[in-house]
């Protein structure tokens, strides 16, 4: 890249996203597939850095009490980020972030997903199942035989141990004339 003058007319090279976003926060300590995405990041919301976030759990709460997030885009690095503040306004979901304290700040890390390390989820009760524990298992089919569950889009599905009533007894459907 070019190197451009300042305002004096040394030659200086401009600051990078990447370069602003290396420095950012402390290096992740889990790897990729330890990391599991709460939320994502959205725009500025005021002139101070504070961040709008899309909640992505069933337990919005929790970033009430969420010391650090992880920022991810898909490439290295992922830092960890110290939440400041989280609070909500109406539905929204406001968050203010480390190291963050300009809306052009926050816009570097707008799309962002907000990820926290799989041992730092809420407790599900029993019965209750996060979609990547369910990923890769065999359940029962409605038609018979078990199948392996591909992909899951929820944050949390309920499934119950006991085949439904359906399955257990043979119905015959006739058309209605």
């Amino acid at each position: 890249m070019p190197s451009l003058p300042d305002r004096r007319g040394n030659a200086q090279r401009p600051p990078t996203t990447d370069s602003w976003f290396a420095s950012f926060g402390k290096p992740c300590t889990y790897d990729l597939e330890s990391l599991v995405q709460i939320g994502t990041m959205g725009k500025a919301h005021g002139l101070k850095g504070d961040a709008r976030c899309a909640p992505m759990t069933d337990f919005p709460e929790r970033f009430l009490d969420t010391k650090s997030v992880h920022l991810h885009n898909g490439k290295p690095p992922i830092p960890t980020v110290e939440v400041e503040s989280a609070r909500f306004q109406g539905q929204k979901l406001i968050l203010k972030l480390a190291g963050i304290s300009r809306p052009e700040e926050v816009s570097k890390v707008c799309n962002y997903q907000v990820c926290v390390g799989s041992d730092e989820l809420v407790e599900l009760d029993d019965g209750e199942y996060y979609h990547f524990e369910l990923e890769g298992l065999d359940v029962l089919a409605a038609r018979g035989g078990y199948a392996p569950v591909p992909l899951v889009y929820l944050d949390s599905v309920e499934i119950d141990a006991q085949p439904p009533d359906y399955l257990k007894q043979k119905q015959v459907r006739r058309p209605v004339s």
